[in-house]
C-alpha cells in the first residue's frame, strides 16, 4: 500500500475526493467487520465520498454549460450586429 500525504486545509476538493476514494479502496480489500470503530467511520464516510463525487460532477458539467452558452451567445450576438448593419446600411440595394 502507498503511503498516502497528510491532507491540509488548503487541498482541493478534487484532491479530498480522490483520496477518499483510495481509502475507500483499501477499507474494501480486506475484512475489518470485526472492528467495529472502523466499521463505523467507514460507513460515514462512504456516503459523504460518494456526495463529494456527485457534487464535483454535477459542478464539471455547469462548467462545461458556461462554455457552450458563451458560444452560443456570440454567435447570436453576431447575427444580431449583422442584421443591424445591413439595417443601417445606406445602400438601398444592400
Amino acid at each position: 500500500m502507498e503511503k498516502i500525504n497528510k491532507l491540509l486545509a488548503t487541498s482541493r476538493t478534487t484532491e479530498v475526493d480522490a483520496v477518499s476514494d483510495r481509502i475507500i479502496t483499501e477499507y474494501e480489500k480486506s475484512d475489518w467487520s470485526s472492528d467495529t470503530h472502523l466499521t463505523g467511520i467507514f460507513d460515514e464516510l462512504k456516503p459523504a465520498s460518494l456526495k463529494l463525487t456527485q457534487a464535483i460532477n454535477r459542478i464539471k458539467s455547469e462548467s462545461d454549460l458556461e462554455l457552450k452558452d458563451e458560444v452560443r451567445d456570440n454567435k447570436v450576438r453576431a447575427i444580431h450586429y449583422l442584421l443591424q448593419g445591413f439595417e443601417h446600411h445606406p445602400d438601398e440595394a444592400i
